[in-house]
């Protein structure tokens, strides 16, 4: 408590601290969670994104938020496992598959976490190789391939698969309203922290990767913030997001920042089991995640659970 006390002093009144969720953890424990890498070999026909596609540039409004207008999933929770690098993908495709088709879609992390080999997992990852990942290889629902906290096995599952196109997102804050705007949320690397204010959102880590999905104007301190989704579940920070001071590069905002567009998916699944019997299944609630047929169900009525559904 008193570590707590001391930063929000230093931070002059511009953050809010308290307890949350993480507060009894180690500080082994909490570096865990943020195992951001840098890219271990340089790969150029794989690696390096295309070129910024071309938008128009416009006023930008002096407040936006993403989740107003449905195209934010969920917060989730990546355990303890440093697997941010791939939650912070997996929410900007995410996105952007809700911006292209108009409906939200949970894709799979341990797809992710399990299948880059460039990656390591729960030991840390980069996203340019997540994102290149997904743009060769596609990623699956999260209801295909479940998250377990772990590096697990790569498997290939039957399902939906959604292809991405990526892009580097250029290093001037001043101009990054407008992408988020234009373009959607941003994968966001927090590179390890020399501030205080950079402290909590690295997590005296190697890094951090989280998702941009606003920004706008503190109401009560006038202070001009980003909005930005993290990947420790809703006990943390404000229901799983936070804020940070925008216009001063805080914690190197505006660097290694990524973007990224569905472009096309594949239908590889159906129901196994009769048709009819999985719609009456699906009408009894068999499709929820806490029903005890709910493994059955994502084996054998994957259509009539709404996991192949198109959009």
């Amino acid at each position: 408590m008193q570590e707590l006390l001391q930063v929000k002093q230093e931070q002059h009144g511009i953050a809010e601290f308290g307890v949350n969720d993480l507060m009894d953890w180690s500080k082994e424990e909490k570096a865990n969670l943020a195992r951001l890498t840098s890219m271990v070999k340089p790969q150029p026909n794989e690696v390096m994104p295309p070129s910024n596609p071309t938008r128009v540039k416009r006023q930008t409004p002096a407040n936006y938020d993403w989740r107003t207008y449905n195209k934010v999933t969920s917060v989730k929770n990546q355990g303890n496992c440093g697997s941010c690098w791939a939650f912070a993908t997996t929410a900007v495709v995410e996105s952007a598959w809700a911006i292209k088709n108009g409906s939200l879609l949970n894709l799979s992390e341990q797809n992710l976490v399990s299948c880059i080999s460039q990656n390591s997992g729960c030991q840390g990852g980069y996203p340019p190789y997540a994102l290149v990942y997904t743009r060769t290889q596609g990623i699956t629902s999260e209801a295909a391939y479940p998250y377990t906290a772990s590096n697990g096995t790569c498997t290939t599952v039957a399902g939906k698969t959604v292809t991405t196109d990526w892009w580097y997102v250029g290093t001037n804050e001043s101009e990054l309203t407008n992408q988020v705007v234009t373009q959607g949320p941003l994968v966001y690397r927090v590179y390890k922290p020399n501030t205080s204010e950079c402290q909590t959102a690295a997590n005296n880590g190697a890094g951090h990767a989280i998702t941009v999905v606003g920004y706008g104007t503190d109401t009560a301190s006038g202070y001009p913030y980003w909005l930005i989704k993290n990947s420790w579940g809703t006990g943390w920070g404000n229901a799983g997001y936070f804020k940070l001071y925008r216009g001063t590069q805080l914690c190197s905002m505006g660097n290694s920042m990524w973007a990224a567009s569905a472009t096309a998916a594949t239908w590889t699944c159906s129901n196994v089991e009769d048709e009819d019997d999985c719609k009456y299944w699906q009408g009894l609630g068999y499709c929820n995640s806490s029903n005890q047929y709910y493994s059955y169900m994502q084996s054998n009525c994957k259509a009539a659970c709404g996991w192949c559904s198109s959009g």
